[in-house]
């Protein structure tokens, strides 16, 4: 909190809005709030949904309060862009009065990065959101993907917690959860010691036995299985995803590499597309090699004219995501 305090004591005398990326806003909260006295009780309650981030979130609202108590102050939520999703890709097939009693349903994350994404998408191509189908791509420490029909999600990779889906740097993503059980038994560990390696020992850095830098990876691929190993199955997860929401979308008209690996990781997006040539996609290799320390906001088309499946390459820009939302609750 004192980096906090440090930053926005200086500019006091500035500031009107203060923009709060939460986590996750349960089922309430699907769009961003103004937050008051009640509404701030409310998030109080969603600790549990992400007790990694939200009391965090939670710490730095409260703080943004006690030295600029005059400026409007908003959460803009990470799983509101998913609220979207259909029940028959949100829910899990448990119980239904368990899924009811506590709230437990496919949430999504990653929501404000993909959000800007699509919009970035339509305002650079001025194409209309109707009838369009995209895949958003955010490749980074944490990685999603979301299959997005007319403008609005219809399905993602991350589920309850942003634990589920594509390889991440130390998160494992998809796994049959009787593993949990196994290992707590063969390891003599609680689910939680458990759970800790899951999120934080496993994936890229799990799998390599090194690093959770791809671009180290890349760098031993050929002479060490194991970073071998690490890429092929970043990259296998991907194209499945890929894959699957192709289907459910029925077809697609553009491919989005974002995050810090989407962005800067030319050799990444090659083997990807690579091994999605049955869609048609055609990759401009010049200009894909050429894509890397991109500016936020910046986008870069790397597909060639004939190719019936776009691919682009957009900088998110979380940041000005929210700061957009907090414009518009000020206007």
């Amino acid at each position: 909190m004192n980096e906090v305090e440090k930053w926005i004591d200086p500019h006091l005398f500035s500031i009107v809005g203060i923009g709060h990326r939460f986590i996750h806003g349960g089922n309430k909260y699907t769009s961003s709030i103004v937050i008051t006295p009640s509404s701030l009780r409310e998030l109080e309650k969603l600790k549990d949904l992400a007790p990694l981030h939200n009391p965090d979130c939670l710490e730095l609202i409260k703080a943004s309060q006690k030295h600029s108590s005059k400026a409007l102050q908003l959460a803009v939520f990470d799983t509101g862009f998913h609220s979207t999703l259909p029940s028959c890709a949100s829910q899990y097939a448990i119980p239904h009065f368990l899924a009811d009693k506590y709230h437990i349903k496919r949430y999504g994350f990653h929501g404000i990065s993909h959000a800007y994404l699509t919009d970035k998408y339509f305002e650079y191509t001025k194409k209309k959101k109707r009838l369009s189908k995209l895949i958003t791509l955010h490749l980074g420490n944490g990685c999603s993907a979301t299959a997005i029909l007319n403008g609005l999600s219809i399905d993602t990779s991350m589920g309850f917690s942003p634990a589920e889906g594509l390889v991440m740097g130390t998160r494992a993503g998809d796994m049959d959860f009787t593993l949990i059980e196994f290992l707590c038994k063969k390891q003599h560990q609680s689910v939680s010691q458990v759970t800790h390696m899951l999120n934080f020992e496993s994936g890229l850095e799990g799998i390599s036995g090194k690093t959770a830098d791809v671009k180290e990876l890349l760098q031993n691929y050929e002479k060490d299985p194991h970073c071998r190993l690490a890429i092929d199955m970043f990259c296998y997860r991907i194209i499945k995803y890929i894959g699957s929401f192709a289907a459910i979308l029925n077809g697609v008209d553009a491919i989005i590499f974002s995050g810090g690996i989407g962005e800067n990781s030319p050799l990444i997006r090659q083997m990807i597309c690579s091994k999605l040539k049955w869609l048609g996609l055609k990759l401009l290799a010049k200009k894909n090699s050429s894509i890397f320390d991109l500016n936020p906001g910046s986008i870069q088309k790397i597909s060639t004219h004939s190719s019936p499946v776009e691919l682009y390459v957009i900088s998110t820009d979380e940041n000005l995501f929210i700061a957009q939302e907090v414009l518009k609750n000020l206007n």
